[in-house]
């Protein structure tokens, strides 16, 4: 065989082994790590996305992450894969930074009102800016880490890694650590060393790490890059749990716990965000969300949207839950934080609040209530409480 031969034989050898690679990698790729990436939320089906995953990539820390090119939501996502300014945040002395952390509804929030053309500003924002300034002055720039689905621990890596960055703290949550506890999933740091001190340059090294393969031309162009990336992340999470003091020092597995030992857990995780705070002297606020099955009147409608399939006896339980969550998590004050509920937001309003099991209508109107104006007036006021926010 002659040496063109030879060439051409090894060229159409690695073609086909890369084609059949990539034919195997589309395959897994579809069927398994697709299927667990499938979410669907109402305000991106109100957008026009029917599914998250359109529009969604993997992150080994944080689960997924939105796209920076995702169809009808690229005008509203930052570098860092969140409907947010960009996290780049320049000029810190000049302003006066605040980050949102939670899940959907915290991010529905960020949004509210926002302006479609470009990266949003959010209602929130303008609405401090245009009767306050803070403490000696400065204006103010709201920053979102907050994304469907998203609970703790995932606020407590997005605060380590912004907390030498902004000033105040907002954290509406709640829903989806319950959720967690039922499902046995809620895993956690149990101590602020975790983030703060032993593994903060880490976490900075591996999100660094996670935006450079990201963006690597076989992880865009071929579902072989593509598998590598998610095998990378698997393996993250493994080290994260791993971390965490939770799988025993076998990674993989997550310590299960009784429900007032997840509560109890979930309580030390807001008291390692609680120390992420006093250690770079953070305004840090953290309320608890309301939930349909608590205190309100529902409408007819609302019943019908908040049910999703549940038995009347499951739909009830999961209010009383929420409720012991609350007394157990929330009725004793930690250090670096302040802690609000507002689980009672909604007792006196008689229109429609809730959209379905957890949300607010995005257009209030004459029957339709404004939830999410109802949290951020909630919100502001606090933060007028204790001089964050003063009056022009």
């Amino acid at each position: 065989m002659t040496k063109r031969k030879k060439l051409a034989f090894n060229l159409i050898s690695i073609t086909i082994i890369f084609l059949f690679l990539e034919l195997m990698s589309a395959v897994v790729y579809k069927t398994y790590v697709s299927q667990n990436e499938i979410i669907s939320q109402s305000i991106l089906k109100r957008k026009g996305c029917v599914e998250v995953l359109s529009s969604s990539e993997l992150h080994f820390m944080l689960g997924t992450v939105y796209k920076k090119d995702s169809g009808c939501l690229h005008k509203n996502i930052n570098d860092h894969g969140f409907m947010s300014r960009n996290f780049n945040i320049k000029e810190i002395e000049k302003y006066h930074d605040v980050l949102i952390l939670g899940g959907s509804v915290a991010e529905e929030l960020y949004i509210y009102k926002s302006n479609d053309k470009g990266l949003p500003i959010s209602d929130i924002e303008r609405r401090m800016n245009k009767n306050f300034v803070d403490a000696i002055g400065r204006k103010f720039r709201v920053f979102s880490a907050a994304r469907i689905d998203m609970r703790q621990p995932q606020q407590i890596i997005m605060l380590s890694l912004l907390a030498a960055k902004v000033d105040t703290v907002i954290n509406i949550e709640g829903y989806n650590e319950q959720h967690g506890i039922n499902s046995r999933s809620l895993i956690s740091p149990s101590t602020q060393e975790f983030v703060v001190h032993k593994y903060y340059d880490e976490l900075k090294a591996n999100f660094k790490d996670r935006e450079n393969l990201r963006s690597h031309w076989l992880t865009k162009n071929t579902y072989l890059g593509k598998m590598l990336y998610a095998f990378k992340i698997k393996n993250s999470f493994k080290k994260l749990e791993e971390f965490s003091g939770n799988t025993g020092g076998e990674p993989g597995r997550v310590k299960v716990f009784t429900k007032k030992g997840s509560y109890q857990h979930y309580r030390n995780m807001l008291k390692s965000q609680g120390g992420i705070c006093k250690t770079f002297k953070l305004n840090c606020y953290v309320f608890l969300q309301p939930i349909p099955q608590l205190y309100k009147k529902l409408t007819k409608n609302e019943y019908v949207n908040s049910f999703e399939g549940e038995s009347v006896t499951e739909w009830r339980q999961k209010g009383l839950d929420y409720s012991e969550m609350e007394e157990f998590v929330y009725s004793k004050p930690i250090v670096g934080l302040k802690l609000f509920s507002l689980i009672e937001i909604f007792k006196n309003e008689e229109k429609r609040a809730y959209s379905d099991i957890i949300h607010y209508y995005e257009y209030p109107g004459e029957d339709v209530a404004d939830g999410n104006l109802m949290i951020i007036e909630k919100i502001i006021s606090e933060l007028k409480k204790d001089n964050i926010l003063v009056d022009l």
